[in-house]
């Protein structure tokens, strides 16, 4: 049976483990990566601030910003994943035009 892995740590996330299902990005951790993760973010945030200011308020708005709070791990996977599915695709013919 495969488990589904911590986005965080990339561990396998076991039945009777509390854990944190993220519904946006459809991503699991256990619940101290995801206390961990959480408190990193936070710390990112509060470091932003105190170089930027109340500009710093946005930075959690910005659309290029959007997925910067994935861990490595999540960002690898994502990256395997849409490999995984480009492979299965038909190759593409180039047409001349001219």
């Amino acid at each position: 049976m495969e488990h589904v892995r911590c986005a965080q740590c990339r561990n396998p996330v076991r039945a009777r483990q509390v854990s944190v299902a993220h519904v946006r990005s459809a991503l699991v951790f256990h619940a101290d990566c995801w206390v961990d993760l959480h408190a990193q973010v936070q710390a990112e945030y509060l470091r932003g601030y105190d170089e930027l200011g109340v500009a710093a308020l946005m930075t959690p708005y910005e659309r290029d910003a959007l997925a910067a709070w994935l861990p490595e791990a999540a960002i690898d996977e994502a990256v395997e994943e849409l490999s995984a599915q480009l492979q299965h695709l038909p190759p593409m013919r180039v047409q001349d035009v001219g």
